[in-house]
């Protein structure tokens, strides 16, 4: 008798055993299985289509658990299911929304103001006359840095809206500011003509205001430029990599048509066409930031957008939400019959598109 009780205990722990390991594993193993052998499976789903009234283009950005979304005359926060949470009326029409670490950013862009909120849009700070603004950059710790129309100016403020540092810029035309991927550094494309010869430069500053590096293109617009742990400058035909002490570290000439860009983790991930056999071939492709190629696919056209995150790298295009893994590996598509103005992820599973009066939500699932 004690032998069968012991045999049966020994079942039941097998038994318990067998349901933990199904009950904790299957899922990722149906993820798994789902993403790299059935691919087709992964579904895009509308979540919210949230329809604005404005008489200007709108600025939507993604705060915590939420869309922030600036129009004519007011401010909204809407849940990613498109509930209006919040709204608070402002003063301006032409208006930029950001997320600067646990605040939403309003930066009016004709009035030189920026305002910061909580996330329930109470008005935590404000700064005025600060001069016509082009654009605004923030960083996670909240700080909100301003390209001004006037004088080729970029003026730092902190997380308390108080100036950090104002940066003047000395060349012929300030083009474009960025900020690197470690928030650390401000890169700046600016143009010149010097002895009849047009010169593109890429300039360096901290947060504090202080030039840290320069780097120099004779005869080549900037297009953009990503500073990793390489820096990459994206011309319209070339791709070039220099290292923290600006020595050229790689280099990719000749390409016909370099397109869309953008960065992410140490991977520039780019759309361009090469002409073959009288036809122009168009190509989404990962580099890493020292111009390894990582992964090559050839696309019927060349997209007007791309975005990408930890999971996925998402192109629109003539309507048409195109999804791929990191490998570039296709997983599924979605017809947005919309303009789509801007793209943007609110989180790992949920991306963000709009134009003018109108936010759609999707579910990446």
């Amino acid at each position: 008798m004690k032998k069968k009780k012991s045999t049966r205990r020994w079942s039941d722990y097998l038994l318990f055993l067998i349901i933990a390991v199904i009950v904790f594993f299957t899922p990722n193993a149906l993820a798994f299985v789902k993403l790299n052998y059935f691919s087709n499976w992964l579904s895009i789903r509308q979540l919210a289509v949230i329809e604005i009234e404005s008489d200007v283009p709108i600025s939507a950005f993604a705060i915590d658990d939420g869309i922030a979304c600036s129009a004519d005359d007011q401010i909204n926060v809407y849940s990613y299911d498109g509930k209006m949470n919040y709204q608070r009326q402002l003063f301006g029409k032409r208006t930029i929304v950001r997320a600067a670490g646990e605040h939403v950013v309003v930066v009016d862009l004709e009035r030189g103001e920026i305002a910061k909120f909580d996330t329930a849009l109470q008005l935590i700070d404000k700064k005025r006359d600060i001069g016509p603004i082009v654009d605004a950059i923030t960083t996670k710790s909240g700080d909100v840095i301003c390209q001004l129309r006037d004088d080729n100016t970029i003026v730092v403020f902190g997380a308390d809206l108080q100036e950090r540092a104002r940066i003047a810029v000395q060349t012929d035309r300030l083009i474009k500011m960025s900020i690197s991927d470690d928030q650390a550094t401000i890169l700046v494309t600016a143009v010149a003509i010097e002895d009849l010869t047009f010169k593109s430069y890429v300039l360096h500053y901290d947060l504090t205001g202080k030039p840290v590096a320069t780097s120099e293109l004779e005869d080549e617009l900037v297009f953009n430029a990503y500073l990793m742990n390489n820096q990459v400058i994206v011309t319209q035909s070339t791709i070039t990599s220099y290292n923290r002490d600006s020595r050229k570290v790689a280099e990719i000439v000749n390409m016909d048509k370099i397109d869309q860009t953008t960065s992410y983790q140490q991977e520039l991930y780019i759309t361009y066409s090469e002409r073959g056999d009288g036809a122009e071939q168009p190509y989404l492709a990962v580099y890493s930031d020292d111009l390894e190629e990582r992964h090559k696919l050839k696309l019927n056209a060349l997209p007007e957008r791309i975005v990408v995150n930890q999971k996925f790298v998402v192109t629109y295009g003539a309507g048409q939400l195109y999804v791929y893994d990191h490998e570039l590996k296709f997983l599924n598509s979605i017809q947005t019959n919309r303009n789509v103005s801007a793209i943007q992820w609110l989180d790992a599973a949920h991306l963000m598109v709009y134009d003018q009066n109108q936010i759609d939500v999707y579910i990446l699932e």
